[in-house]
C-alpha cells in the first residue's frame, strides 16, 4: 500500500511491525510510536549512566559484574531481577560503600528499618514465633 502524505504524517493504513497502531511514521521509515520508545529508552540509559556514576561512583559495566556475581538475583530474598530497570543498588548510608544490589522491595525494607540489624533480627523472630 502506498503511503498518502498529510503534512507531518505519512499514511499507510497498515500498523508497524511491533504493532502499534498509530499509523504514523516518521521521515525515517520508524513508527512515530516506536521512535517515542527508542528515544525513551535511549534517555533512560543515558540518564541511569549519569546518575548511577554520580550517586555511587560506579560504571555500568561494574553494576553489570555485580549483576554477574549474584547470578542476576537480589542478595537478600534471591529472586531473580526480571528488569534492569528495577535493580536497586544498596549502599550504606553513613560511609556510601555499596553493599550490592536488590530487588526494591528488600531496598525498602532495610530502608524502613533504617538498616538497624537488631529491628530486622527482631521482625525475624516475630515472624517465626507467629508463624501460622
Amino acid at each position: 500500500m502506498s503511503k498518502k502524505y498529510i503534512p507531518g504524517k505519512f499514511f499507510t493504513g497498515e500498523p508497524c511491525k511491533n504493532g502499534h497502531i498509530a499509523e504514523r511514521w516518521n521521515y525515517n521509515g520508524m513508527c512515530v510510536e516506536c521512535k517515542r520508545e527508542s528515544d525513551r529508552a535511549s534517555n533512560l540509559k543515558a540518564g541511569k549512566r549519569y546518575r548511577v556514576k554520580k550517586d555511587y561512583g560506579l560504571t555500568i559495566e561494574q553494576v553489570n559484574s555485580m549483576m554477574k556475581d549474584q547470578n542476576n538475583h537480589c542478595a537478600i530474598c534471591e529472586k531473580e531481577f526480571e528488569d534492569n530497570y528495577k535493580v536497586q543498588i544498596d549502599h550504606c548510608h553513613t560511609s556510601g560503600n555499596v553493599r550490592g544490589l536488590l530487588c526494591i522491595e528488600c531496598n525498602w525494607m532495610l530502608g524502613k528499618a533504617q538498616d538497624n540489624p537488631t529491628t530486622l533480627r527482631n521482625a525475624a523472630d516475630y515472624l517465626e514465633k507467629h508463624n501460622g
